[in-house]
């Protein structure tokens, strides 16, 4: 093929070729190959919107960052909770460390520790060299100023050593720890239990607590979150876009020479990831039954003339789902 043909090729064939074959990986999907490309090739048609993906990256601004974490500071403040600082687990729910400092997605996740005293830095600890580098590039925004440190580290040693640079270590501090327990869909909490000895032990006298509640004092960071910014209502927008837009590309997938639920779920998805950079929460459609019988899964069922298609729709926004 020669230079000029390569350079005039639309990037849409370009980034399916490339979705195809990492498909043709997995031999569950071998059958559904042929549609996928018809499907693919009519959803492009019918939007052009689809024809590079939107990608993922941090947007929020300094703003909105001294927002956050002056509300989960005045909490953390609260004689009810008295916290010194919060640790955010990567091994948790993710949304907590994404929430303090971006980091989140497809580039990983990061143990955060936010100290209440604001003249301290937060640090986020990320596990490779080669993390550290892709976030460093994309928030420069949040740590230009010093007030975001992002290091390498992994584990409780790492994290440990972080508390006493920081100071955190001495006998009686209070530290909030995220998805610890008492939360509404995680009872017993997300940390895991060598974990939190091994911290205990190399920081004793140190107390670690649990920061979720379920009812009116919902913690320092799930309260917060709660009330939305303005920033924040533009990315739950963006969301609710995706996902009015996978209907439309599910409507338009759903005909011959469509066969099966799979020939649907994975334009629908290729279409939701296109326009948000990032992958959906959910997308669990069903024929003739409910919308969560297939688990958000592709399925070979058949497709016939006069089912009625079920779906749950959650399109995915710089970790906001809609």
């Amino acid at each position: 093929m020669s230079r000029s043909s390569k350079s005039n090729r639309s990037p849409f064939f370009s980034s399916r070729r490339a979705f195809l074959q990492s498909l043709a990986t997995t031999s569950a999907t071998l059958p559904l190959l042929r549609a996928l490309l018809t499907s693919l090739g009519d959803a492009h048609a019918a939007d052009v919107k689809n024809d590079k993906i939107n990608v993922m990256i941090p947007i929020f601004s300094r703003a909105e960052r001294e927002r956050r974490w002056s509300a989960v500071r005045r909490i953390m403040a609260k004689p009810q909770w008295n916290l010194d600082a919060i640790l955010a687990p990567a091994s948790g729910d993710t949304a907590y460390p994404r929430y303090l400092t971006q980091i989140g997605g497809r580039g990983g996740s990061a143990d955060v520790i936010f100290p209440r005293d604001d003249s301290k830095p937060v640090h986020a600890l990320v596990s490779t060299a080669r993390n550290r580098a892709f976030w460093e590039n994309r928030l420069n925004a949040w740590r230009s100023d010093g007030k975001l440190v992002i290091g390498q580290g992994e584990g409780s040693k790492s994290i440990a050593a972080e508390f006493k640079n920081l100071g955190l270590n001495n006998p009686g501090a209070r530290i909030g720890v995220a998805k610890l327990s008492g939360s509404r869909f995680d009872p017993e909490g997300l940390v895991a239990a060598t974990f939190l000895e091994n911290l205990k032990a190399a920081l004793p006298g140190v107390q670690f607590l649990a920061i979720e509640k379920w009812g009116a004092d919902a913690g320092p960071i799930d309260e917060p979150a709660m009330m939305k910014s303005t920033e924040e209502h533009e990315v739950v927008r963006r969301a609710v876009a995706a996902g009015e837009n996978a209907i439309e590309v599910i409507r338009r997938a759903a005909r011959p020479p469509a066969r099966h639920q799979g020939d649907i779920w994975l334009p629908t998805f290729a279409a939701m990831f296109a326009e948000t950079g990032e992958d959906p929460t959910r997308l669990s459609i069903a024929l003739d039954v409910e919308a969560n019988a297939t688990l958000g899964a592709p399925t070979d069922d058949p497709l016939k003339e006069g089912q009625i298609i079920s779906e749950e729709i959650d399109a995915t926004a710089q970790g906001y789902r809609a």
